[in-house]
């Protein structure tokens, strides 16, 4: 880009903020590069419309709301990704947008998509900042760097509830299809279905290969990186939300049963924290065994290695939907855990 033409393109941009009816639908902001640390903060997203940021001890840092996430139950945020470098990565529910902001909670730019099923479930981003969005009826769509789309992936023969973007390269996405499919990332075609017995809702991957999906069921399934069933873990009596991998070999899962479980490499649960109200849709866990989990109860809490509480952030004015921990998903940015 030419760089007289920069503050040209910022002077434009405030502009069109300014004016009263003429909102363009993709906003392009030039990124505000901050010295913040953050190392084990939590970013959450509610359907009160914000995005909160949380320090690791539980202390509000910032809240992102405006006209682009509105405030009205139906238009909340749906999920939130973060990245190594601090980017957040928001989905509306039914306004179809998709908004990254920078670690001071600056809009770096939002994208206005167009969804004949009016809803999204799921955000990721890859190690190159590409935006994968589990757009429910539509299925996946991809968004490159600059949140314009690349690819839109409409062959699940049900709800697209999540995307998770693998370590061995890949896109991820479970359907109440049954299916949970292995996607190229750089062209959105199918390379590997699993099939389970009911709706797949949760996605983990380990940069080892092995594929975590929960289920509907109550249960969930490991499979190898060939697609074949290695083994189940079903003690949850409820539907599986959330699965975050540690690279210890344990993963730690969120449940409709209101329980969050820490299940060992061996598949044998180590604790069970249930000291709750609802379900919790939202589970993240840090480099040092810590859990973050939001849920139902408008809440976001910290819990120790062991599943004891550390502390609870009640500044959400409604449900939680979507938890992301700094430096983002172990099975996206393993090497950035351990920076």
């Amino acid at each position: 880009m030419n760089a007289a033409y920069l503050p040209i393109k910022l002077v434009m941009v405030a502009l069109l903020l300014l004016g009263a009816g003429c909102e363009p639908l993709h906003r392009d902001l030039e990124p505000v590069w901050g010295e913040m640390d953050n190392r084990d903060t939590v970013v959450s997203a509610s359907l009160d419309g914000t995005i909160r940021k949380f320090d690791p001890q539980g202390n509000l840092l910032w809240t992102y709301e405006n006209e682009l996430l509105a405030g009205a139950s139906t238009n909340g945020v749906i999920d939130v990704a973060v990245d190594p470098g601090g980017f957040v990565y928001g989905v509306s529910h039914h306004t179809e947008r998709v908004i990254k902001l920078d670690a001071s909670g600056e809009v770096v730019w939002y994208s206005q998509l167009e969804l004949s099923g009016r809803q999204m479930r799921g955000v990721a981003v890859d190690p190159d900042g590409n935006v994968y969005i589990a757009a429910n009826a539509d299925g996946v769509i991809k968004l490159n760097s600059s949140g314009d789309e690349e690819w839109h992936f409409d062959d699940h023969d049900g709800q697209t509830f999540n995307v998770v973007f693998g370590a061995d390269g890949h896109l991820y996405s479970a359907s109440s299809d049954n299916t949970t499919r292995r996607h190229n990332a750089e062209t959105g075609a199918e390379v590997a279905s699993f099939s389970t017995p009911d709706s797949a809702r949760a996605i983990s991957v380990h940069p080892d290969g092995t594929v975590y999906v929960g289920c509907d069921d109550n249960t969930i399934y490991l499979f190898d990186t060939d697609g074949d069933l290695i083994e189940t873990f079903d003690r949850h009596v409820g539907d599986i939300y959330r699965i975050a991998l540690h690279p210890d070999g344990y993963f730690v899962s969120s449940s409709r049963d209101e329980t969050v479980r820490r299940v060992d490499g061996d598949l044998d649960e180590a604790w069970r924290y249930s000291d709750l109200i609802d379900r919790q849709q939202g589970v993240a866990v840090l480099p040092g065994g810590e859990v973050y989990i939001g849920g139902r109860d408008n809440l976001v809490q910290k819990l120790d290695a062991d599943g004891g509480l550390i502390w609870t952030a009640d500044d959400h004015t409604a449900s939680i939907h979507g938890i992301a921990a700094h430096p983002g998903r172990y099975d996206t940015f393993p090497d950035a855990w351990h920076d």
